[in-house]
């Protein structure tokens, strides 16, 4: 069998930033179909797993954007 490269994603947040509305397994759950994948977590800590390397960038992105909006 081939094995290509595969994409690990992991947000994580202080309680501060948990206590203002920022929840990682929310964020995770967003990111990880951009990368061909899916995941899930905590509040503090989600892990997402996927194959498509492509979208890292994007995933990346989106992750900052998505947290600047709860924050903001």
């Amino acid at each position: 069998a081939e094995r290509g490269p595969k994409v690990q994603l992991l947000v994580a947040a202080t309680k501060d930033v948990v206590d203002r509305g920022v929840h990682a397994g929310k964020l995770i759950g967003e990111l990880a179909p951009m990368v061909g994948g899916r995941g899930g977590g905590r509040p503090d800590m989600a892990q997402a797993g996927g194959k498509d390397s492509s979208g890292i960038d994007a995933a990346l992105a989106r992750g900052v954007a998505l947290a600047e909006e709860v924050l903001s």
